[in-house]
């Protein structure tokens, strides 16, 4: 290691080719498979995305504050507004029934229903909607759409419609989650009014600070639910609470946590429950094992931005992460730790005489990529064998990552700065 530090620095003044120090490059290589989706790398139309939803055919329909785009894992398919029955740009959140129809809340459109062909909106010009500004959605056991706007909350069960707003309930404020609970409760969440609990059709609770109740946020943003039944949500300024089924609260912060953050906008459980996943405002995303809390920032991972605006796991446990300025990232992470000689196993130098980079693996490289700090991808490939070359020639100053994943299935990230 100590030969090749030395023959790297001898080259500095054009290339200089590093591993992170041992602690983050070990954290780098068992951190996983990062990818990448921007308007620079893909038809996404927009890099501002609200928010992710996965469908029976395994689609990420991704909503963005400039259109929709499903992604096949192949290809992608764009609506835009105005040019499609998309009814508003802004697409906040999306939901499936059991007949596979989405129904994309939006923006200032109110409600779309698309079965894949046909539109069907819903606002306040044809319905009971009181506002056409949509946060939520979800949909309960009976198929009854919920949905969350900015004056209130809104059942609609294909015929009938409740509508519960400041005019007839103690709803006063904008829903920013709705949550259709295992024990046919329904949470809604607000905008500092508190948290609602519905059961059949009635508000039975209004959990506020001021009322006593002991919940520590008036604003919940996200829900996910455990298997025992208490409803976990991520607040904007009070780190994780969770209610519990038999009354009562948890609540993880950074003050009685290693939480980084309070600041957080969504969350999610992984499919066996071992770990819940939180989305950060401020730190990018949070891992939380038990009293374990891993995280995932700029700073020490791929993750290409902290500013993170939604996030949701498929059936293979892989994060679909929606960033507020960067586009998707799709990350996939590696169980387990590699040693110092595997994390050596790939050694990068400088051609001489030439604007190229030497990579030599000890088992063959399946694929890499290239990407610069904001995780747009530059350079990809798949070799298919021990040794490779990348022309560098076109790179402007700066820092890159590369990733790099061999036929053992480990992935190995190297930095690269070009001066």
């Amino acid at each position: 290691m100590k030969s090749i530090l030395r023959f790297l620095a001898r080259l500095s003044f054009k290339i200089s080719l590093t591993c992170f120090c041992f602690i983050l490059t070990l954290s780098a290589t068992a951190q996983g498979t990062w990818s990448f989706f921007s308007t620079a790398n893909s038809p996404l139309p927009e890099n501002s995305v609200r928010c992710i939803a996965i469908d029976h055919l395994d689609r990420k329909w991704v909503g963005t504050d400039y259109g929709l785009a499903i992604y096949d894992n192949v290809n992608w398919t764009v609506y835009l507004p105005f040019s499609t029955g998309l009814p508003s740009a802004s697409v906040r959140s999306i939901v499936f029934d059991s007949a596979n129809n989405a129904w994309i809340g939006t923006l200032g459109g109110g409600v779309a229903k698309f079965d894949g062909t046909t539109w069907t909106i819903y606002d306040d010009s044809n319905s009971p909607l009181q506002d056409n500004s949509i946060r939520t959605l979800d949909i309960d056991s009976a198929g009854a759409l919920w949905i969350g706007s900015q004056d209130g909350l809104t059942k609609f069960d294909g015929t009938n419609w409740i509508v519960y707003s400041s005019s007839n309930s103690v709803i006063q404020n904008t829903i920013a989650s709705v949550y259709c609970s295992s024990a046919e409760r329904v949470l809604a969440g607000s905008i500092n009014g508190g948290l609602f609990v519905l059961l059949s059709d009635t508000i039975k609770s209004n959990f506020t600070i001021s009322n006593g109740s002991g919940i520590p946020d008036n604003t919940q943003l996200a829900f996910d639910e455990d298997s025992i039944g208490n409803v976990w949500f991520a607040t904007p300024a009070n780190g994780i609470v969770a209610y519990k089924n038999v009354g009562g609260w948890f609540w993880y912060y950074m003050g009685n946590s290693l939480l980084p953050t309070n600041s957080l906008s969504d969350i999610k459980f992984n499919s066996n429950e071992s770990a819940l996943w939180v989305a950060s405002v401020d730190s990018g995303i949070v891992k939380k094992t038990g009293t374990v809390y891993k995280s995932f920032t700029t700073a020490n991972s791929l993750i290409p931005d902290n500013n993170i605006q939604c996030l949701t796991l498929d059936n293979n446990d892989v994060l679909w992460i929606g960033t507020a300025t960067q586009g998707v990232a799709r990350f996939e992470e590696t169980t387990g730790f590699h040693d110092s000689e595997t994390l050596n196993s790939v050694t990068l130098y400088y051609i001489a005489g030439t604007d190229k980079i030497r990579v030599d693996s000890s088992s063959p490289v399946v694929n890499y990529v290239l990407c610069d700090v904001s995780g747009k991808n530059i350079l990809a490939g798949s070799p298919g064998k021990n040794y490779f070359s990348l022309d560098v020639s076109t790179l402007k100053k700066g820092v890159y990552f590369l990733k790099i994943t061999d036929a053992t299935h480990r992935t190995v990230c190297k930095k690269i700065i070009k001066h």
